[in-house]
């Protein structure tokens, strides 16, 4: 857990560290402006990593934590949180789509499905590039995010299975994994 929490966080720190110093030199507001705009997706991304490293941490066998599953309506939830990224998709040039092709409820945490579909969101829009087209679908209880970007490189493809593992984002490759 350390270990991912010192990774996730070492980015976005270095980042608003950087951006501060910056800040600080500059003499002229709009310049200041454009270094706390930055300053300030930093810091709401170590804010979401952090976030995600506590729900995390919850998992843990021997945290404590005891999971109470309840009825959740995945179509309804997966539809609100693609809406909730859709700003996001926008300003990233991609097209961010959903499909209910026949959802069930399903027992589940609904905080948790809520964080785990916004991952697979991020990643995804992160990743696949301006003019991409990504994809939330739901069906029966499936919940899947597909997405028309480069996919992983067949190298790379074992080792994404593994907890924490980054990959080399500058690598595109045109073969896909397939998309569930």
């Amino acid at each position: 857990f350390f270990a991912d929490a010192a990774h996730q966080l070492k980015t976005p720190l270095a980042i608003i560290q950087a951006e501060s110093e910056l800040a600080l030199r500059e003499t002229d507001l709009a310049s200041v402006r454009v270094h706390v705009e930055r300053l300030n997706g930093s810091v709401r991304q170590a804010a979401k990593e952090v976030a995600q490293l506590l729900s995390l941490s919850r998992l843990e066998p021997d945290s404590g934590y005891a999971p109470t599953l309840r009825p959740v309506p995945l179509a309804q939830l997966a539809q609100q949180v693609a809406l909730d990224w859709a700003p996001l998709a926008r300003r990233e040039g991609v097209d961010l789509g959903f499909d209910d092709a026949g959802a069930h409820d399903i027992e589940g945490q609904p905080d948790l499905l809520q964080e785990l579909l916004g991952n697979l969101i991020d990643n995804a829009v992160r990743y696949a590039g301006t003019g991409a087209v990504v994809t939330v679908r739901v069906m029966e209880n499936r919940l899947l995010v597909e997405d028309n970007g480069p996919g992983v490189a067949p190298f790379e493809r074992e080792s994404v299975r593994s907890e924490g593992t980054r990959l080399n984002s500058s690598h595109t490759d045109i073969s896909r994994m397939p998309s569930s």
